[in-house]
């Protein structure tokens, strides 16, 4: 008995310390887990402490690493968002280069356009001026202060009155005209008060619209024809009134246009009444103001009505010499004619070949003068 009790203790007890079997499913081909959630695997009974504890750090381990490829993805995501942005906005950044581009160039097409523009406008306003920019001059009166600006006007002929215009401004005809200097500008206050002080005669009214540069008003015909006798006592030189032809011929600087630019009343271009000419101003205005004509003469069109040599005859051009014509004569008791319009008159009324005429001694607040000089 205890022979065979020896020999069974072996197998007993390696029965006794072997790993208890593993369940199964009822087919006895896969082994079964643990039914409940627990994040732990299955523990043995018989597993170690130390088992144990490395199996919770691999488990930490992969969450560990699950959160670090979850936050890559996320990070790599973004980036593609971020880069999918850049390369939209490089796309939007190139077509608005592109754009601007072309919008630039357009500009600058413009801009050599104008300026060629500009340069065939001086050309032609060049084969127009009487000589160089040294036509401008001023004599100097006794007291050694300089006269009027006063530019040279070529000789030349051209087409003058209007066809398409009143009665008085018809026939169209061809007259020449010698050289002659004529006014820069229309007379101004200070030109006019100069004179009036020396000469001991009653200041004109400026109607409280001011004075200086302003071109001077309510002159009679009279009182204009005394200035320019007193400026040829002052400088040795005869100034006098244009006459009409040469008024006409100066203000047309060479164009046969209604205006010297052109055929249509620009905007701000003269001073005019307002809802004809389109003008900013209510009154006079400095007789530098606007552009001047190609031949350099400032305000021949509106401002002030300016005075000239001749009488007033509505028919007189049909009769007129073609040879430095200026006006009828033996007809004292008519009124003198007067050129260019004012800031009271309409756009018709300031075209070149407009007629107007006036009592020889009125005076009215849109009637001043322009000097002419003769040659030499």
């Amino acid at each position: 008995m205890k022979n065979i009790l020896f020999l069974l203790f072996p197998i007993i007890l390696s029965a006794c310390i072997a790993d208890p079997p593993i369940k199964t499913d009822t087919k006895g081909t896969e082994p079964l887990l643990p039914q409940n959630n627990t994040a732990l695997p299955y523990i043995n009974s018989y597993d170690t402490e130390e088992t144990v504890r490395k199996r919770k750090q691999k488990r930490l381990a992969d969450e560990s690493e699950l959160k670090r490829l979850a936050q890559t993805e996320k990070d790599f995501n973004r980036q593609t968002a971020i880069e999918e942005q850049q390369h939209h906005d490089a796309i939007e950044d190139a077509k608005y280069a592109e754009k601007l581009k072309r919008a630039k160039e357009k500009t600058a097409k413009a801009k050599i356009k104008a300026e060629k523009a500009r340069l065939a406008r001086l050309e032609a306003q060049k084969k127009h001026l009487p000589v160089s920019i040294d036509n401008v001059f001023r004599d100097r009166l006794k007291d050694g202060s300089k006269g009027p600006a006063m530019v040279w006007i070529k000789a030349g002929s051209f087409k003058m009155g209007s066809n398409n215009g009143d009665a008085d401004e018809k026939p169209v005809h061809m007259v020449k005209i010698d050289r002659f200097a004529m006014g820069k500008y229309e007379v101004t206050f200070s030109e006019y008060d100069k004179f009036a002080e020396a000469m001991g005669r009653n200041k004109p009214s400026d109607n409280s619209r001011g004075r200086g540069n302003r071109p001077v008003i309510n002159i009679s015909w009279t009182d204009a024809t005394a200035y320019t006798l007193w400026l040829h006592a002052q400088t040795g030189h005869l100034y006098r009134l244009p006459t009409e032809a040469e008024w006409e011929y100066a203000a047309r600087a060479g164009t046969e246009t209604i205006y010297w630019w052109g055929n249509d009343m620009i905007y701000n271009n003269a001073n005019c009444q307002y809802d004809s000419c389109i003008d900013l101003f209510d009154y006079t205005v400095p007789v530098d103001s606007f552009a001047p004509n190609p031949w350099g003469l400032y305000n021949t069109v509106g401002n002030v009505w300016e005075w000239v040599q001749d009488y007033y005859d509505s028919s007189y051009y049909s009769s007129s010499s073609s040879n430095n014509p200026t006006g009828p004569t033996g007809l004292q008791n008519l009124p003198r004619v007067r050129r260019g319009g004012s800031w009271y008159t309409n756009a018709s009324n300031v075209r070149a070949a407009n007629r107007g005429s006036y009592a020889p001694t009125s005076r009215d607040s849109d009637i001043g003068f322009r000097l002419v000089r003769t040659y030499p």
